[in-house]
């Protein structure tokens, strides 16, 4: 009876021990939506807002070699992004076979990347004098940025 109860308190202590070492040894995920904030650390209920941010926190944990527990997803969640300027990703930024870097949309088809900037403010053209120029089979479908 012993040797069971012995065995039994070495099991639960092992067991015990892996529960420690385990978030060490679990891979990472880093969340990004548009109506998050940079200033997040990049969690599914406080995330990114920017790609830029979590391509840098990536870099800042390979920096930190804090990567070699597992491999990095990038949660790209619903919506648009606007990038005002290139995003720079290197082949660091890949990660490695054994601990692979990998962006993805957490619904696939519903993170759009937009390359430049949405131009707001568009009305209709209401000027009678401009309207008198116009084509008339252009009809009211020209439109004016208003300032």
């Amino acid at each position: 009876m012993k040797v069971h109860t012995s065995l039994r308190i070495a099991m639960t202590v092992a067991a015990l021990a892996a529960a420690t070492w385990a978030p060490a040894l679990a891979s990472v995920t880093l969340h990004v939506k548009p109506n998050g904030a940079d200033s997040n650390p990049g969690t599914r209920s406080r995330p990114f807002a920017t790609l830029e941010r979590a391509r840098d926190a990536v870099r800042s944990l390979q920096r930190n070699d804090r990567l070699d527990s597992g491999p990095v997803t990038v949660a790209v969640h619903p919506g648009i992004y606007e990038l005002p300027k290139p995003m720079e990703i290197t082949s660091g930024d890949s990660g490695t076979a054994g601990v692979p870097i990998v962006w993805r949309s957490s619904k696939p088809g519903a993170a759009r990347l937009v390359g430049g900037r949405f131009v707001r403010g568009w009305q209709p053209v209401t000027d009678p004098q401009v309207i008198e120029r116009l084509d008339p089979a252009a009809g009211r479908e020209i439109f004016q940025l208003s300032r």
